[in-house]
């Protein structure tokens, strides 16, 4: 609300339940307090916490940046903003940078986090997840979770992509598109 404020005193058309969707991400997953913005973190955001958190569309760039770029202002305006991070300006240049490449981020599903890739594929079958209780919710997930089981790995693969990050044996039961280790170990040699 402080911000929302400030915003309407200066005039700033700013999207704030974007800004929100933001601040939120990145508190659920980078634990930084709202109001440290260390150079790289802006980036960071747009370009790995957004495509692997954030919603399946790509965010409308202008709109983030312009809503970053008044957070940032408001923040050191008000005396908010913490001595270790970066300038407005600097934060600033840093989203229109990360902006250029956001929708190609956001689109590439590598970036995706399995459980983006799940509830995407829960949408493509039909089996929505907006505005539904707590237990309506886990009762939608676990229909997406059962029908994701069903698939065979090939599909499961191409829907999220395996990660660089993989153990040696999860790499063979990928290339090999197995769940079975033995069976990729063997078919490895």
């Amino acid at each position: 609300s402080h911000f929302s404020n400030w915003a309407q005193t200066k005039g700033r058309d700013v999207d704030v339940p974007l800004l929100e969707s933001l601040l939120d991400l990145r508190a659920a997953y980078d634990d930084l307090e709202p109001t440290l913005w260390p150079a790289g973190s802006v980036q960071d955001l747009l370009l790995r916490l957004v495509p692997a958190k954030g919603p399946t569309e790509p965010l409308p760039s202008d709109d983030t940046v312009d809503a970053l770029d008044a957070y940032f202002r408001f923040l050191r305006n008000t005396g908010r903003m913490s001595a270790r991070s970066a300038t407005p300006a600097d934060l600033t240049k840093e989203a229109r940078r990360s902006a250029k490449k956001m929708s190609a981020a956001a689109t590439d599903r590598a970036n995706w986090s399995p459980g983006k890739s799940m509830i995407d594929f829960g949408s493509s079958i039909g089996i929505s997840l907006d505005d539904l209780s707590s237990d309506e919710v886990q009762d939608r997930l676990d229909q997406v979770a059962a029908a994701w089981n069903d698939l065979p790995i090939h599909e499961r693969q191409r829907l999220d992509r395996p990660k660089d990050n993989l153990s040696g044996r999860s790499r063979a039961m990928a290339a090999y598109q197995t769940d079975d280790d033995i069976a990729a170990l063997i078919k490895s040699f």
